[in-house]
């Protein structure tokens, strides 16, 4: 099966994390050692989709079409709206597979996450 691809109509997206994944282990030794889980940093991003009826109904179905966090889709992060032209798998951000976001006068903003492989 193909992955998705994100085509819900947004203006911005503002990357508001990045992380990595690092284990602390001083168990079996008396100094600390780290190690890296992951290597590549994991990237977060509020999407900022206008506010309209068109706009509503494709998020919506977009978010159950995926079934919410369960299926990774793809963000492309478009170099004329601000981001870097990279494509990225990513999923909803959203607690307990819920679409939730915040709402702004012009914009509903969308929480997604990278998925760090």
């Amino acid at each position: 099966m193909a992955t998705a691809t994100f085509t819900v109509p947004w203006v911005s997206a503002d990357r508001f994390s990045i992380s990595f994944k690092t284990d602390i282990d001083a168990e079996y030794t008396a100094h600390e050692q780290r190690n890296a889980l992951w290597t590549n940093p994991q990237y977060k991003w509020s999407v900022n989709i206008p506010r309209s009826q068109a706009n509503w109904s494709a998020l919506q179905a977009f978010f159950i079409d995926r079934k919410g966090r369960f299926n990774a889709f793809n963000f492309i992060f478009d170099s004329s709206k601000g981001g870097d032209g990279v494509t990225y798998l990513v999923r909803f951000d959203t607690p307990n597979d819920e679409l939730v976001f915040t709402a702004t006068d012009a914009h509903w903003v969308v929480p997604l996450v990278q998925v760090v492989s």
